[in-house]
């Protein structure tokens, strides 16, 4: 699906997907093996040219411009990777395919190792208002926990909603919705992103994991449902009015 089909950038000023394989084995990857695999990922999309270290986790950036890149990123216990504002979603989805089916390998990854992938939907609401006021009172209105506070004196200074739950019988397969708020609105013209995560998660049965295309496609159908059915209506449009206002 194209991102301008979809509607995604459309809601937001920052649309993102990434995706994030999560490893029993903690220890840190060699940094020849690291710089490797990147060099393969250099030879599928020649525009990964950019190469840095933040503490453990070694990252590959593709700065596309207009505000685009993709990037991978490989640490202990981790690899992840993400495209901000992609022209098409289904480049974000051959990205993390690519990824996927190289590192065996390169790392010696199999399905014991994997403890679960998941596919993020990142959109981020650029505003100078207080962003915890917006969202207790967009989302948590009227309800019994917004009723603690009883005052007008009293205000949130700290929130940070999320919820989880299982989509099957199994609990396998589970989304997850959170809102991290960071800005509180300190003056006009200090801008900040309000962020909303829609995720969908895959855990075991680990033999799964061992046709990556496949269950990306699965998380790619699912959390585009997630999103274009609930989060958006529900979180982030009433978000984005009450950021208008």
């Amino acid at each position: 699906m194209d991102a301008s089909e979809s509607g995604y950038s459309s809601v937001c000023d920052d649309f993102y997907v990434n995706a994030r394989l999560d490893l029993r084995v903690q220890q840190a990857p060699d940094d020849r093996t690291v710089m490797d695999f990147f060099e393969r990922m250099r030879r599928v999309a020649p525009s990964f040219t950019g190469v840095k270290k933040i503490d453990t986790e070694w990252i590959l950036e593709a700065p596309l411009g207009d505000q685009r890149m993709e990037w991978v990123a490989v640490g202990p216990g981790a690899v992840r990777c993400g495209a901000v504002n992609p022209i098409r979603v289904s480049a974000s989805y051959e990205l993390a395919t690519n990824v996927l089916e190289a590192l065996p390998g390169y790392f010696g990854i199999n399905a014991l190792d994997v403890i679960s992938l998941e596919l993020t939907f990142g959109f981020d609401l650029d505003t100078d208002q207080d962003h915890y006021e917006a969202v207790h009172d967009t989302l948590l209105g009227g309800s019994r926990l917004a009723g603690l506070m009883r005052c007008d004196e009293e205000r949130v200074v700290e929130m940070q909603p999320m919820l989880a739950w299982s989509l099957d019988h199994s609990a396998h397969l589970q989304a997850q919705v959170e809102v991290r708020p960071r800005g509180k609105g300190s003056g006009v013209g200090n801008v900040e992103s309000c962020s909303v995560y829609s995720t969908v998660k895959r855990t075991g049965p680990v033999e799964r994991f061992e046709d990556p295309g496949v269950l990306v496609h699965e998380l790619a159908g699912r959390v585009e449902a997630l999103a274009s059915d609930r989060v958006i209506p529900e979180i982030v449009m009433p978000l984005r009015a009450r950021f208008l206002i």
